[in-house]
């Protein structure tokens, strides 16, 4: 009503649909495309009209003035127009809705194409059921040759194998019933509904042909009949003869409107057959499900047979393998020195054995070696890493994402932290040595604060870098006429620099190293109450960010190595390891004395961040992990051959490590996972997958 009264606007507003239409009439270049203009056809009828009534009462204004004194039907006709303006936009507002009821002749066409295809899709499904049954009656012959095979088979296994023998009748057995099933279910059970529904669909598909004539023709005639009555109405003509235009309009609309709601009608029929359509795949999927169900129920039936075929063929491989392994181990207790050989050892062998094998084998359940691995004594994981060579470091990751996978990490490594504590004299040499609890405790933060050192530190390591900029502060090493004490305030200040990173996202620190922090604060404390603190610097600076800044690339927070030990990254981590444990520089690196003012203005600050570190995280906060239980299976199988092809030099190492009694459940657990090599376990990771 508002865009009614507003003259201007409404003459815009006509001229703007008038040129969009135009413009989408004229990009419709084909017949088939130009049932689209339906719509914009029903909206250009009283667009029209409105623009002629507009026209009319301009050229009554113009005509005008406002002392004439048809002033006043000019005001009626305003009003008269208003009114048709109205009504008209009643009108097509009720087409519109009109027209998303009513499916257009081109929506029924995509619907038959739809159809049809259904139709052919059915033909194919049906075809390929065809064969599908062929294929299995061809399969129920193939079954029964196979199980007469198998019965030719049997004549020839050994006599004293009489499980393989049963397995081998109920399998020709089984297979014999299967081919009954197979027999028993014909094509008409398992895809005569599709059958039935193609054939209605070819039914149906040919009535469609006289109505879609019917239906192009009503909607030509209507479009005829709107273009002539917008020829008139361009070309200004007789009232009369727009009347006449106007009716026709109104007469073959009618006419497609009928077309329309017969379209509607049909594909509600083929709305009809699409749902008869899926309850014919639903029949045909229950044929097919009750085929498979019978089947499998007869393969249960032979499952005990081949459990019992399984194990029996697994108890044989497990004792080859543990006869190997227990040749290698015998074989290395026996060169071991008068010292470390007792009448013992091999009869603490065959108990373990004679254990082992009243129980069924567990081939590649890796349980038993996961328990194993996690010893409080560390006697195991440290005889690996002692005798792993180059693969140690490798040894020990898997170890680590092992034991966090499993959630057996934090509670070993604080029993690490308490050994340490208990053989330590002096809390200055705590993790000095290179014990494996040491280095479980080194590779822990390494692996969990490998995010933290790249995202706080890398930065910082690669700008010292990148810079060139020395800051050598020793005379000895000092090139010729560089300034040392402009040097050494350049380090002062990078150091405070990294620093200042450090302290400032003490909340970034891993919620696991927290949880050691404080574990170690608790347990240093009750032996050397005074360096509580500056044992948790000892374990963030010393085994955490240290070694990435003396050496970024073996860290892994840069590509290379090239860059490990440099220089002016070693002097900063001079800076911070000293201030970390309280102590100004001397005598014996006089010429970093200048730089004791900085161990002195930040000695407080450490401290409450050491403080802070030591707080356990809040109750409930998440522990991530170094991995997930089913990743860290690829790590289960990258460390078993590690254990395997150093099996004599971990056996040397436990009995040299007073650690023999851990022999035997090594030999066991090693014997239960069997040959990685054994064909058995080439089939058994084939079906896991």
């Amino acid at each position: 009503e508002t865009l009614c009264d507003n003259r201007p606007a409404v003459i815009g507003y006509l001229q703007d649909c008038k040129k969009q239409a135009e413009l989408a009439r004229k990009s419709e270049p084909y017949e088939e495309e130009a049932r689209d203009m339906e719509l914009s056809s029903l909206l250009l009828e009283p667009l029209w009209v409105i623009e002629r009534y507009q026209k009319m009462l301009e050229n009554i204004y113009i005509a005008t003035d406002a002392s004439h004194p048809e002033r006043v039907p000019a005001k009626q006709a305003s009003h008269k127009f208003t009114t048709k303006a109205k009504a008209i936009r009643m009108d097509m507002i009720k087409k519109d809705n009109a027209l998303g009821k009513i499916p257009s002749v081109r929506s029924l066409n995509a619907s038959l194409d739809a159809l049809n295809g259904y139709r052919g899709a059915c033909k194919i499904v049906h075809k390929q059921a065809k064969k599908i049954m062929a294929a299995e009656q061809q399969l129920a012959d193939e079954r029964v040759a196979f199980a007469i095979a198998l019965q030719h088979l049997r004549a020839y296994t050994d006599s004293n194998d009489a499980i393989t023998g049963a397995a081998i009748e109920a399998a020709s057995d089984l297979l014999r019933r299967i081919a009954l099933v197979d027999r028993d279910v014909p094509v008409r059970h398992f895809s005569g509904p599709i059958y039935e529904l193609m054939d209605e669909i070819e039914e149906l598909l040919p009535t469609f042909a006289p109505f879609r004539k019917a239906a192009d023709d009503a909607y030509h005639d209507y479009t005829s009949s709107l273009s002539k009555l917008l020829n008139a109405t361009k070309q200004k003509a007789l009232p009369h003869k727009i009347a006449e235009a106007e009716r026709e309009v109104q007469q073959k609309k009618k006419v497609m409107d009928s077309a329309a709601a017969e379209v509607a009608s049909r594909i509600q029929v083929i709305q009809t057959k699409k749902q008869k359509g899926r309850w014919g795949l639903l029949g045909m999927m229950k044929a097919y499900a009750s085929q498979i169900s019978a089947a499998t129920e007869r393969a249960q039936s032979m499952m005990p047979w081949v459990e019992g075929l399984q194990n029996h063929l697994e108890t044989q491989a497990r004792a080859e393998w543990g006869d190997t392994l227990a040749t290698v181990i015998y074989t290395e207790l026996e060169s071991l020195p008068p010292d470390f050989k007792s009448e013992s050892d091999k009869r603490l062998l065959e108990a373990e054995r004679a254990k082992l094998f009243e129980s069924s084998p567990q081939f590649g359940d890796y349980t038993r070696l996961i328990e194993f691995l996690a010893s409080p004594s560390l006697a195991p994981i440290n005889s690996i890493c002692a005798t792993a060579a180059e693969e140690s470091e490798q040894a020990l990751k898997n170890f680590l994402r092992i034991m966090d996978a499993h959630q057996k990490a934090i509670p070993l490594l604080k029993r690490g932290i308490t050994s340490e504590v208990e053989a330590t004299n002096e809390a200055s040499t705590l993790f000095r040595s290179n014990t494996i609890a040491t280095k479980l405790i080194s590779g822990y933060t390494k692996l969990t604060g490998l995010p933290f050192l790249n995202r706080y530190i890398k930065i910082f390591a690669l700008e010292i870098i990148g810079s060139g900029q020395s800051l050598e502060v020793d005379p000895v090493k000092a090139k010729e006429g560089e300034n040392v004490e402009a040097n050494l305030r350049k380090l002062v200040e990078q150091s405070q620099k990294l620093l200042e990173i450090i302290l400032n996202s003490v909340n970034e620190i891993p919620a696991p190293l927290k949880v050691l922090c404080n574990h170690l604060a608790n347990e240093v404390g009750k032996k050397f109450p005074s360096n509580r603190q500056s044992s948790v610097g000892g374990l963030i600076f010393l085994r955490f960010i240290g070694p990435a800044l003396l050496s970024p690339g073996a860290n892994g927070l840069i590509e290379t190595t090239a860059h490990d030990g440099c220089r002016p990254l070693v002097l900063i981590w001079k800076l911070l390891q000293n201030l970390s444990n309280n102590i100004e520089f001397g005598a014996k690196e006089n010429y970093l004395i200048g730089a004791n003012s900085f161990i002195t203005n930040n000695t407080e600050r450490v401290k409450r961040f050491f403080d802070t570190l030591a707080t356990l995280p809040p109750p409930g906060t998440p522990l991530p992990t170094l991995a997930s239980p089913d990743e860290s299976n690829s790590d289960l199988k990258n460390l078993r051959p590690i254990m395997i092809k150093n099996m004599a030099k971990i056996t040397k190492s436990l009995a040299q490590y007073k650690q023999k009694e851990v022999i035997p459940e090594l030999w066991s657990v090693m014997t239960d996972l069997g040959d990685p090599n054994h064909p058995f376990t080439f089939w058994l990771d084939y079906y896991n997958k």
